[in-house]
């Protein structure tokens, strides 16, 4: 019984060399520092990958693909939409431009022409308000200056009620109104015609007596202590909006247009 016991198991099994136990040798129950040290390295790196990598939710994760980084293609580039913006020019530094000097002076020149005030001694006891430039660069849509502005703005806030304005309410157009007019004209085949009415406010003109201190740069040299009387208003003023809509609203009256009754800022021809 034991040979045959013995002969099965050797059967199947390729005769090995037998081998001389070695001092050196680990037990097979006791692996080497080595193998042990390999072994944790493979683990902890294991561990890692499992840590940091997310498994998918759903079969959904896998097929559908995340969607790509949105990237601005607009075919025009702005300053605005690339966010540079160039610091505000007071009168000191422009002042010292050639340019910005040029520009200042078309401004004067074109409300002297216009004959927007008058230089009158000041009596010590009128309200004067002071009077600021507002510098302006436009761009084209590629970024080139297309050209420079300045305006003389008045110092609104320095009014006083009552004394340099009274009443300062203008009507607005409706737009639902504009609305209406627009679908009229669409519906009856109408063409349209728009205007822009240039410093639309320098056109009103003054009922009251408001007195504005000399710009600055244009100080006359025989008068520097005279100030400037309104005739026309100037942007600032709180009472601008309303002359232009007088001046505006008497101009077509004067060429028969007719004023709407529900909406007094549209007229009907």
């Amino acid at each position: 019984m034991q040979n045959s016991t013995f002969s099965n198991w050797s059967d199947a099994s390729t005769p090995r060399t037998p081998t001389t136990p070695s001092h050196h040798s680990s037990s097979p129950n006791h692996p080497s520092p080595s193998h042990h040290h390999n072994q944790v390295t493979a683990d902890s790196q294991h561990m890692a990958t499992a840590e940091t990598t997310t498994p998918p939710t759903s079969r959904t994760d896998l097929a559908v693909p995340s969607p790509p980084i949105p990237v601005n293609v607009h075919p025009m580039r702005t300053r605005a939409k690339d966010d540079i913006f160039k610091p505000k020019t007071i009168f000191t530094q422009a002042n010292k431009s050639i340019v910005w000097r040029a520009v200042m002076a078309d401004e004067f020149n074109a409300l002297i022409n216009n004959k927007t005030w008058d230089l009158v001694p000041w009596d010590g006891t009128k309200n004067v308000v002071g009077c600021k430039w507002i510098f302006k660069t436009k761009y084209r849509s590629d970024g080139s200056v297309e050209r420079h502005k300045a305006r003389l703005v008045v110092q609104g806030f320095k009014q006083q009620a009552y004394i340099d304005f009274t009443e300062t309410f203008s009507p607005v157009v409706k737009p639902t109104n504009v609305r209406l007019v627009l679908s009229v004209a669409v519906s009856l085949g109408l063409s349209f015609r728009q205007l822009d009415v240039k410093n639309a406010f320098l056109h009103g003109h003054l009922t009251e007596e408001v007195y504005m201190c000399q710009p600055q740069g244009f100080i006359h040299p025989s008068f520097p202590n005279h100030v400037c009387r309104l005739r026309k208003a100037l942007y600032g003023l709180n009472q601008a909006p309303r002359t232009w809509f007088h001046r505006f609203s008497g101009f077509l009256l004067s060429r028969g247009f007719c004023q709407s009754k529900s909406d007094s800022s549209m007229f009907i021809y």
